[in-house]
């Protein structure tokens, strides 16, 4: 119900919808729905500069060593590299 109902607002207001969900993303793409995942919203976040790259690196880090954790791998190393170097050059 809830992942409905989120898909539903963001057709309405033209949102993007968050989801990690594989089912749900086929559904917002077969509706017109722009759908992105988490680590899109860290590339953001990133570029943003908040919450500060040591969090995001640590955040990650959690998500990336919890054992139902389905994001891809490589993107995960990409981005703690990236944020490694970062942390490293301040």
């Amino acid at each position: 119900m809830p992942d409905s109902f989120g898909l539903a607002l963001a057709k309405e207001r033209t949102w993007v919808l968050l989801t990690g969900d594989g089912q749900l993303r086929k559904l917002a793409v077969e509706e017109n729905v722009e759908c992105r995942g988490l680590l899109w919203l860290l590339d953001i976040m990133e570029e943003a500069g908040h919450p500060g790259i040591q969090l995001l690196h640590d955040g990650l880090t959690v998500l990336a060593e919890h054992p139902r954790c389905r994001l891809p791998r490589q993107e995960i190393t990409i981005r703690l590299d990236r944020y490694r170097v970062t942390i490293e050059q301040e």
